[in-house]
């Protein structure tokens, strides 16, 4: 969905997706020549930010279903960005860690995307950046309210 200049999306669905097209956008070509996708990138990212975690917690940190984790998690160990551990305490458990190539890779894909994403926010205020958070975060807010009150649901599917 590429926004008319001047033309400015007038409901939330339309506006969220086109924000998401530029993000994505900048993380397919930051991230994309290192072979890796936005999803593998965004777990390194938060294997490094925890200093580790199980891919459980990487489900509950991401709107991402386990297979799809465990299909990224394969090919970042593969890759030799990520390393598998299997705690001492419990060895069904097994914690993920990123290697110092891993860590390097994430660091420098990281400044790279943050060069971008910063660029594109030279014209924002920090009034406007937090005003721009805060909105979102009442609205996330409002639907996990909403949906405390609804039956379960099947699975999102992935995209």
């Amino acid at each position: 969905m590429k926004p008319q200049l001047g033309v400015p999306p007038t409901d939330l669905g339309s506006a969220v997706a086109i924000l998401v097209n530029v993000v994505a956008t900048i993380m397919d070509d930051e991230v994309g020549p290192s072979g890796l996708t936005a999803l593998e990138f965004s777990i390194l990212k938060v294997c490094l930010a925890t200093d580790g975690c199980t891919a459980r917690d990487i489900t509950e940190i991401m709107p991402v279903d386990a297979s799809r984790v465990s299909r990224c998690v394969e090919k970042l160990v593969n890759m030799g960005l990520l390393r598998r551990r299997r705690l001492r305490t419990d060895r069904r458990l097994v914690r993920l860690e990123v290697s110092e190539k891993g860590r390097a890779t994430t660091l420098e894909l990281s400044e790279k995307v943050d060069s971008r994403e910063n660029a594109l926010l030279e014209e924002v205020t920090s009034e406007e950046l937090e005003g721009f958070i805060a909105t979102s975060q009442k609205i996330v807010e409002a639907f996990a309210v909403e949906e405390a009150t609804r039956p379960p649901r099947s699975p999102r599917p992935s995209y």
